[in-house]
């Protein structure tokens, strides 16, 4: 989680969380009321299907925080759009 808050199944995820939802994991409510921003990634590419279609899934979802790990960055605004980076990362030489 970059920032906010995100409901999955009943569990709240906060700003810091590093979350595996293993594929095919059945999610019966996801929701932000106050929004939130997350950087998901898949171990290829995504399929959605109902959840009728799904096999049986028996890896639970882990989370861990990273404040335990590394330090956070300071909450800032990210820019998007072309040439947008990371308000912390150094700026790239163009050399």
């Amino acid at each position: 989680m970059l920032d906010g808050e995100l409901e999955i199944d009943g569990a709240t995820y906060r700003r810091g969380d590093l979350t595996v939802i293993p594929g095919g994991h059945v999610r019966t409510g996801m929701r932000s009321p106050a929004g939130c921003r997350v950087l998901a990634w898949f171990g290829g590419l995504p399929d959605y299907l109902p959840a009728s279609a799904l096999p049986p899934v028996d890896v639970p979802v882990r989370s861990v925080h990273v404040d335990e790990m590394v330090a956070l960055p300071p909450r800032r605004r990210w820019r998007s759009g072309r040439g947008a980076r990371c308000p912390t990362a150094p700026a790239r030489s163009r050399s």
